[in-house]
């Protein structure tokens, strides 16, 4: 210590002096630019991590979506595609009238749900947010084309599902 006053002695420079004006600005602009880097990098894994998780829901929707419509499907006495609602009448219930599933926003709140409607019943019941587009298509005897899309800020994602119907009657057995 007597070392750095004697050598701060030789040169003038008095023990009671601090930084100069020029050594303040210096250290406020170098930590500005490392402050603005840190902030932008913090925005940018802030963004990416939004948009994992609106890709992780529109994922979930999606396969619980198809989850949904193949078990409809499969398990039905007769399924039938009219406009843009898919009409099911199961082994166990009446014929008339049939089970729909259809694309809406009945909440109005700006996010369409897919929704089952259950015979007569009111109201229908969402099952599943983000669905933005659904529509099926009987390819050949029995076997259904499904698609789905589903949006969730800027990401889209869409899905093409094949399934079978089951066609013959109820399986008898123990």
């Amino acid at each position: 210590m007597k070392y750095i006053r004697q050598v701060k002695k030789d040169k003038g420079v008095s023990p009671d002096q601090g930084f100069t004006l020029l050594e303040v600005l210096a250290a406020l602009l170098i930590s500005g630019i490392l402050l603005s880097i840190a902030t932008k990098m913090m925005f940018m894994h802030w963004r990416q991590a939004n948009e994992l998780n609106d890709l992780l829901d529109l994922n979930y929707a999606l396969c619980s979506a198809e989850k949904v419509i193949e078990d409809a499907i499969r398990t039905a006495r007769s399924v039938q595609w009219e406009g843009s609602r898919l009409q099911v009448i199961s082994w166990d219930k009446p014929a008339d009238p049939a089970d729909s599933y259809y694309v809406a926003d009945l909440d109005a709140n700006g996010v369409p749900d897919l929704y089952y409607k259950i015979r007569s019943a009111n109201p229908p019941l969402p099952l599943i947010s983000y669905i933005s587009e659904f529509s099926c298509a009987e390819t050949e005897p029995g076997l259904w084309r499904i698609v789905l899309s589903a949006q969730k800020g800027r990401q889209n994602l869409r899905w093409v599902i094949w399934t079978r119907q089951r066609i013959s009657g109820r399986v008898e057995g123990g």
